[in-house]
């Protein structure tokens, strides 16, 4: 396998790719499906074989629209996807301690409230035979971050810089999740109104996410520290704000909230040093 790199690639190919990349994982949930609920496990199995799928032909296309000319960023297409063991026990455990800095005020309301026994060990049995688990927090997480960070971000970075592109395209991912709104609507009779709301409010704080988790790709060049972030975001959910309000301990938890962020903001250079994580590819 020849080193490649992506250097030839001027903005509107990146962009035109890019938005490619995005139809067809998107495209792959819907094209010749079924009527069935998305949380029906025939439903569920068909979209594993379809992300999958589209997951490899991403890479393909990835790797095809890439140059093999000789360049001082050439590397192996999987070392442009993330894919790499140089720094893997960090890229598993540090930014994953870091986001745990940030949803700190979720994480002490969710100790408040229940005490975590809805991670018990004696409860993952339970998850691991759910298909909706696998769903939710491996083959989303993965496939999505494979797509639309190890895919993308290799063919815009060249062409718009590591800044730009940490705001572009997290526009995909929440775009992407768009899809939503045709499935509310058409599959379960949601109100216009609802749909729309809810649409844009996911599309708001997806893209939020998208942008975090490209900055933390760019500044790791793994896709483990992605991918292991994005299955924690999805079980921890959008913070109940609304919930702290009301609890009868909401000024500490509204404190712990704070000091999350302030910690996150703090710590999130020096633990994301590219440097600690051997990455080169896209450290600046």
């Amino acid at each position: 396998m020849d080193t490649v790199n992506f250097d030839d690639l001027n903005p509107t190919t990146a962009v035109t790719a890019c938005l490619t990349l995005a139809l067809m994982y998107v495209g792959s949930l819907y094209v010749w499906t079924s009527n069935l609920p998305r949380d029906d496990p025939l439903t569920i199995k068909e979209r594993f074989r379809r992300v999958l799928f589209t997951s490899i032909i991403s890479v393909i296309f990835a790797h095809y629209i890439s140059s093999d000319v000789p360049s001082k960023n050439n590397a192996y297409v999987y070392e442009w996807l993330g894919i790499r063991y140089r720094g893997i026990l960090a890229a598993s455990i540090l930014p994953l301690l870091l986001f745990m800095t940030l949803f700190l005020g979720p994480l002490y309301h969710m100790i408040l409230e229940d005490g975590f026994r809805n991670y018990h060990p004696r409860m993952w049995k339970f998850y691991l035979a759910d298909l909706r688990y696998w769903r939710n927090y491996i083959v989303a997480p993965f496939s999505e971050e494979l797509v639309f960070r190890g895919c993308m971000l290799p063919i815009l970075v060249p062409g718009f810089g590591a800044q730009i592109s940490t705001i572009l395209a997290p526009s995909f991912f929440g775009i992407a999740h768009a899809h939503h709104a045709w499935e509310k609507y058409f599959r379960n009779n949601y109100p216009l109104n609802s749909v729309i709301l809810s649409t844009v409010f996911q599309a708001f704080y997806t893209t939020i996410f998208g942008g975090l988790s490209s900055w933390l790709f760019l500044r790791t060049g793994h896709l483990t520290s992605v991918v292991i972030c994005h299955t924690f975001c999805n079980m921890m959910g959008f913070p109940d704000f609304e919930g702290v309000f009301y609890h009868e301990r909401r000024i500490s938890i509204s404190l712990a909230y704070v000091v999350g962020l302030v910690l996150f903001i703090w710590l999130a250079n020096p633990i994301t040093e590219p440097s600690i994580y051997g990455n080169i590819l896209y450290a600046e």
